[in-house]
């Protein structure tokens, strides 16, 4: 699929040397994340946990072993970023930020995709 193209690896090191001792909460937890979770190595980063709402649902403790969060989770613990591992960011950054952090500690940390891939990468390779 996206393993041989877009420079995944690399733009998982750049972030790694961006956010070098920060602590980094990932959001959502399905096809993308287990792609590149199964494929890359994300061991630089500072990974402490991932975030999503079939957790709760599932009881999920954790996920490639990491600890897991409900949403309701992101309001209270201690993080710097959130890294969004979803196709569709701005969704994600808004339902974050309207119904999740809104109002909690957390309401101004630093959200950013987890690996941006834009229409040409995706579509036409």
């Amino acid at each position: 699929m996206l393993k041989n193209n877009f420079n995944i690896q690399r733009k998982i090191d750049n972030l790694s040397k961006k956010y070098k001792n920060k602590k980094t909460v990932l959001y959502k937890a399905g096809e993308l994340t287990d792609y590149i979770f199964k494929n890359f190595d994300t061991s630089k980063l500072n990974i402490i946990a991932i975030a999503d709402e079939k957790f709760l649902k599932e009881n999920i403790k954790n996920y490639f072993n990491i600890k897991t969060l409900t949403l309701n989770e992101l309001k209270y613990i201690d993080y710097d970023v959130i890294l969004i591992s979803d196709f569709d960011y701005e969704a994600s950054v808004k339902y974050l930020d309207e119904r999740i952090l809104y109002g909690s500690k957390n309401a101004n940390i630093e959200i950013r995709p987890f690996i941006s891939l834009n229409f040409s990468e995706i579509f036409l390779h």
